[in-house]
């Protein structure tokens, strides 16, 4: 695995932890150019066929916290270089080494995480898996939602689907037939967009009343398309889900993945977890694909 290793002040990199930053922006500049663009063996830049320059294709960002020391790794969906523009929508220029640069960032969209190290003085580090996530009292916020889910067309009609971005490489194993399920970290952003708010509010009336047994899964059952998607919007994959749940890194969770999906990505991962708390075990959200409904600009 590919990964970018990059420094981060500790507010920022809770941030990314919690699922409330989900963007990485780093300006590219003469002296780290190596770092983050693909170059020839003559050492010019590679550039797409819209002469844009291509990023290195890392798969993950171990991020360090300058103040702690803490670290989170965390999957690379997609980047891409931006150019910088003032107010007059000129290039933004500046001198270094005797030439002249057009100031530019890299962007980079941020996926799963997919481990946290707690720096500690003792041995006795913390560590959280693939899929760090910790449960929090559920906070439902519309601007994420509405930003999240939108309308496609199936069999000409519209239809409300989850946009998710998504690297190219998973979409074409979706396409191949051999990806069938999707997981998502157990965050804030996520429990807004695939929880119901209603069956949250009915499940809290039940528990204050002692009656926990009646308690219903407050998962969506509403939206039953996904349109995956990448930063650029260079191709897009629209999928019909008949399943969204959620699962803990425990043994038997991860051999129900196995039984009901063919669904072997977690295998092993439990194990480090075994005599974890539980509520300190990490969780997840899986979609089932029942079936790909359009794609576009997939190859």
């Amino acid at each position: 695995m590919r990964t970018l290793e990059l420094s981060i002040k500790q507010k920022y990199l809770d941030a990314i932890k919690d699922g409330r930053k989900v963007q990485e922006f780093r300006e590219v500049r003469p002296n780290n150019i190596k770092k983050y663009l693909q170059l020839d063996q003559d050492g010019y830049e590679v550039e797409d066929e819209n002469a844009n320059a291509l990023p290195i294709e890392y798969d993950a960002i171990l991020f360090k916290s300058k103040e702690t020391g803490d670290t989170v790794l965390v999957e690379v969906v997609s980047a891409f270089v931006e150019s910088l523009r003032n107010d007059h929508g000129q290039s933004i220029e500046y001198e270094y080494g005797g030439k002249v640069w057009s100031a530019r960032n890299i962007v980079f969209e941020l996926g799963r995480i997919m481990g946290f190290e707690e720096n500690k003085t003792s041995y006795e580090k913390y560590l959280e898996n693939i899929l760090y996530s910790q449960k929090k009292s559920l906070s439902l916020h519309s601007e994420i939602i509405k930003r999240e889910v939108m309308k496609i067309k199936v069999n000409n009609q519209e239809v409300e689907a989850y946009a998710l971005i998504m690297r190219k490489v998973h979409a074409l194993d979706i396409l191949s037939g051999e990806k069938t399920l999707e997981i998502r970290a157990f965050n804030t952003k996520n429990e807004s967009l695939f929880t119901d708010p209603e069956k949250v509010k009915h499940n809290e009336k039940l528990r204050a009343e002692g009656r926990d047994d009646e308690c219903v899964a407050p998962l969506r059952t509403d939206v039953e398309y996904v349109h995956f998607y990448d930063y650029r919007n260079t191709w897009h994959l629209d999928v019909a889900i008949d399943e969204i749940g959620t699962a803990w890194m425990l043994k038997e969770d991860i051999e129900f993945l196995n039984k009901e999906f063919n669904f072997h990505d977690y295998d092993n991962e439990w194990q480090q977890f075994v005599n974890t708390p539980i509520d300190d075990v990490p969780m997840f959200f899986y979609l089932h694909i029942a079936k790909v409904v359009s794609h576009h600009g997939l190859k």
